[in-house]
Order: C-alpha cells, then structure tokens, then sequence
C-alpha cells in the first residue's frame, strides 16, 4: 500500500508538471504566431493583480510571507488574459524562490503616460552570471535550487510584455532577493 501511494504521488506530481509545460508551450506557440492579434479591454491593473495573489493565499500563510501593495488604481486598454498570465509567472517566482518568513511587495506607479509595475521579493535572490539568460527559453537559473519549472515563464512574459509596448527588466543581489519591473 505504501509503495502504491508512492508511484500514485509521484505519477500526480508528474501529470501536473507536464500539463503545466504544455501549457506553456501553447501559450509560447500562441505569442510567436506573426498574425497573434492581442485581445484588448478595459481593465483594472491593480484589480487584476489583487485579485490573483489572493488565489495564493493558503501558500503565502504557509511559507509565513508577509504581502505588501503599493498600488495606484490604473484603468488599463490591453489583453486582460494574456497580462494576467504575465503576472502569475512574476508572483509564483516571488512564492518559489522567496525564503521562509520573507516577503513580496508588489507596486504600480502611473507616471508621464508610463506605468510601472514591480514583483520584488526578499528570496534567495540571483547571481549576476545568470541574469543575461533569465528571458531566455528553457533557461533555469542553478537549477539545482529547484526541482519545479521549465525555464519558459519568463520567456512568456518578456513577449506578452513586449507585445503591450513595454519592457522588463530585472535587478537582484544573491541571497537578498529580486525585482522584476
């Protein structure tokens, strides 16, 4: 019995890894189709990721991470979807290589017709050998320190990104934490 669970874990655990990296590979599919036409609403931006980080709750409690918002209420024209899984990628890499008792302070800052939005978390932070490549698909940076991921989420969200006209960039200190912008 005790061994059945064990394959039965480790089947589960291998049947979501899988879906989530066909997921992503749909998504990325999607992005570098030349007639990809962006889905664009109005939208509340800080809604949007108030919204999301609350569907991650339980796991915020359970590693002990303190949220912080610093967020202007932004009415945004673009593809809500599309954005949404942009944000969703930046917050789970804030949850997974954050430490135990640490935190995630997500800000949004309209200024001149610009908004910027930050993940910054308190985790165990980059080395700077591994930030050129970090947008780069299938790249995992020291994947020694995680066993999840597929190195594509941060390639997904650089193109959904730079398919709304923006930019990302990244600053880290090893052992301090990150912040994407």
């Amino acid at each position: 019995e005790e061994e059945r669970l064990s394959f039965t874990s480790i089947i589960e655990t291998e049947t979501k890894r899988l879906s989530n990296l066909t997921k992503q590979l749909l998504i990325l599919t999607s992005l570098d189709q030349s007639t990809r036409r962006l889905k664009c609403t109005s939208f509340s931006l800080d809604q949007q990721i108030k919204s999301l980080s609350r569907k991650y709750l339980w796991l915020i409690e359970e590693e002990g991470l303190e949220l912080y918002y610093k967020m202007t209420p932004i009415l945004f024209y673009g593809d809500e979807d599309l954005l949404e899984t942009a944000w969703d990628n930046l917050f789970t890499n804030s949850l997974k290589y954050n430490k135990q008792n640490g935190s995630i302070q997500i800000t949004i800052k309209e200024w001149e017709h610009h908004i910027t939005i930050e993940f910054q978390d308190s985790g165990i932070g980059l080395r700077e050998s591994e930030i050129p490549h970090l947008f780069e698909r299938f790249y995992r940076a020291d994947s020694s320190r995680t066993k999840e991921g597929t190195g594509l989420g941060l390639a997904i969200v650089k193109e959904i990104i730079e398919l709304h006209g923006g930019e990302i960039q990244v600053s880290s200190e090893y052992g301090k934490g990150t912040t994407f912008t």
